[in-house]
């Protein structure tokens, strides 16, 4: 039989989202098409080629499920890079982030990660643990922390394909 184009079912995984074969930056310059220039900070000259590193991903276009909400998972809450990396689960990558954060907002007028911080399973060229929020002036933020830094509100999204 051939490939299926369906993410597999999860219990509690109610959003399902397209990833197209987009990069990085131009879904943040779709974000300050839509919402202006003052409406994001890019920490990185060049997203994509920023990423050192993250979970693979087939390069075609694909669907995958997650919990959706503003928040990161709860039940991920708390978590380093380096505390989740090696679990077996698979996290939002930068490009699944950064579109369901612009769906998100598009869909709801409101911004992810109001209060916590959507850490990526991705490291950047310097080795930090790639993550987005909204910065404390209402911007989308595309930034980086330590791979071993924590806090009770930031966490990974974790993903279905």
């Amino acid at each position: 039989m051939g490939r299926t184009f369906f993410p597999e079912e999860k219990e509690g995984f109610g959003v399902l989202e397209y990833i197209p074969t987009f990069t990085e930056d131009d879904i943040f310059n779709k974000y300050v098409q839509l919402f202006g220039e003052d409406s994001v900070w890019k920490n990185y000259t060049n997203i994509r080629n920023s990423i050192r590193e993250q979970q693979s991903r087939p390069k075609a276009a694909r669907l995958l499920i997650h919990r959706g909400g503003q928040e990161p998972d709860a039940e991920h809450l708390n978590k380093s890079y380096d505390m989740f990396y090696q679990d077996g689960k698979t996290y939002m990558i930068p490009i699944e982030g950064m579109i369901a954060a612009l769906r998100y907002r598009v869909e709801t007028t409101k911004m992810m990660d109001v209060k916590g911080l959507t850490r990526f399973h991705a490291l950047d060229a310097y080795g930090y643990a790639m993550c987005m929020y909204r910065s404390s002036n209402g911007e989308f933020y595309v930034h980086s922390y330590y791979r071993d830094h924590c806090y009770s509100e930031y966490g990974p999204r974790e993903v279905s394909f």
